[in-house]
This record gives C-alpha cells, structure tokens and sequence, in this order.
C-alpha cells in the first residue's frame, strides 16, 4: 500500500478500487464501530509487499 493511500484509507467514501466497485465505507465503517468500543485501528504497511491492520480494544 503506498504511503499516500494509507493516510486517506478509513475516510468514509474513499475508494481504491475501479469505478462501480465498492462504496468505500468498509473501513470508516470498521473504525467508528471499534471506536465505539473505545478501540482503536492502525494499518502497518510495506509498500508493494504486505499490510496489516492492527486492533486494540481495552479489557
């Protein structure tokens, strides 16, 4: 993932994907839901190789 999508990737309606092909809801989504949670979500990423999404919710 490069650097710039990362900083707009859980902006509500932002999409990466071709026209048509999705909403871009999926991740604002899943970041106001963990937020509610007093959570929250990061994405750790290597451009070109691998990203992960890391969750952390309190006990």
């Amino acid at each position: 993932m490069k650097p710039t999508m990362v900083k707009e990737i859980f902006r509500p309606f932002k999409s990466f994907k071709p026209r048509n092909e999705g909403q871009g809801l999926g991740l604002s989504l899943a970041k106001e839901t963990i937020a509610r949670h007093q959570g929250s979500i990061e994405v750790r990423t290597v451009e070109g190789k691998e990203s992960t999404f890391v969750l952390t919710f309190p006990l």
